[in-house]
């Protein structure tokens, strides 16, 4: 999952793996820079620990309205769901140092074995990109202030564009007075 020359990722990636409670419970989580030459760097990492989360009372009954048990026909897995936990934004520190590296969002969930197999995984892919056209109509300007002060007047015209893309603009209203286009 490496991506180049980028300082926020979008990841949406679920990891899962089995763990025994009570035993070895802290749960690291590291995001690295992958170098072609040598060792990956460590950005930073954040740790949980899972048995604070599995014997926490509070913690087990987080999203539990909106749990869906599974039903009796297969139209009703469609509509499973495990309690729903928070979002978090976790921290990310390199050992030995108190500065904040970045951040994480994530949820952890934690299920028995057989919670696991009643409940799908949720989906967290992003779905595939799609070419849209997207029409922006520019209704109304009011009460714009006159950006040429001596005149009293500017000549507002509307610029639009989304990240990435060369800039579009609309017609130029000459010599507009008190936010008025004309």
């Amino acid at each position: 999952n490496a991506q180049q020359d980028k300082i926020e990722l979008d990841l949406y990636k679920m990891v899962e793996f089995d763990a025994i409670l009570p035993g070895t419970s802290q749960l690291k989580i590291s995001i690295m820079d992958k170098n072609s030459l040598g060792y990956d760097g460590l950005i930073g990492s954040t740790t949980i620990d899972l048995e604070d989360r599995w014997f926490d009372e509070r913690w087990q009954q987080l999203g539990i309205e909106n749990k869906r048990e599974p039903g009796v026909t297969k139209h009703d897995i469609l509509k499973v769901r495990w309690d729903t936990k928070p979002v978090e934004v976790r921290s990310l520190y390199i050992p030995f140092e108190s500065t904040v590296r970045g951040s994480i969002e994530c949820w952890l969930d934690i299920l028995t074995s057989s919670d696991a197999t009643a409940y799908p995984l949720d989906d967290v892919e992003l779905p595939h990109s799609k070419i849209f056209e997207v029409r922006v109509v520019i209704w109304k300007s009011k009460t714009m202030s006159e950006r040429d002060s001596s005149e009293n007047m500017s000549d507002p015209f509307v610029r639009v564009w989304p990240q990435g893309c060369a800039p579009q603009e609309t017609d130029t209203h000459w010599r507009s007075r008190k936010g008025k286009a004309t």
